[in-house]
């Protein structure tokens, strides 16, 4: 299989695995709540399958994201979006270093996932940048800039006054956000 059709199918089911692997984990640990908790909260639960099943998603999740970040990188033409698909690959190599470090690891775990959360935005916005000095690729530049703003929303908006003071819920909404974009880079990669 040629890499450019590998690396658009591990960005299709990036999103996939990692949702089965984290629902899986969420099924397992009885008191989870999307109110109240961290998803990470998972990579550390008493019940031994719980972190396996969520710590091991995120390592594969990482390194198919980064398997489709690489073939990004190959893509793109400029100098710009090179930075870009760059700025990508350390948010993957950032979502393995989640999975890596879990939450009783703190201040790895704390810096890997303000990373992983906090390069989504700024990859999108870049690439963007490329895809609209080139004049291409307008519709996927229209939709990052949208994902990357839905995605500081996510994080801005005051959750606790609905009674929400886990992260869960934003972490999962703008991991979402990402995820629509990947996937639609993917398919255009494919064709």
């Amino acid at each position: 299989m040629e890499a450019r059709k590998l690396g658009s199918i591990c960005g299709i089911i990036t999103p996939l695995v990692a949702y089965i692997f984290i629902f899986t984990a969420i099924l397992n640990a009885p008191g989870f709540s999307w109110a109240t908790n961290a998803l990470s909260d998972l990579g550390v639960w008493s019940i031994p399958l719980v972190p396996i099943l969520f710590n091991t998603g995120l390592i594969i999740s990482g390194l198919l994201l980064l398997g489709f970040t690489i073939n990004l990188f190959i893509e793109m033409e400029d100098i710009l979006g090179k930075i870009g698909a760059l700025v990508f690959i350390l948010d993957a190599l950032s979502l393995i270093g989640v999975g890596v470090f879990p939450e009783d690891i703190p201040l790895w775990h704390f810096f890997f996932s303000v990373m992983f959360f906090s390069l989504v935005p700024i990859a999108l916005l870049i690439i963007t940048a490329d895809f609209v000095l080139r004049k291409e690729n307008i519709e996927l530049a229209a939709l990052a800039v949208i994902c990357a703003i839905l995605v500081v929303i996510i994080w801005a908006m005051p959750w606790s006054n609905i009674g929400v003071t886990g992260v869960a819920i934003p972490e999962f909404l703008s991991s979402l956000v990402g995820s629509l974009w990947v996937i639609g880079m993917s398919w255009k990669m494919l064709k």
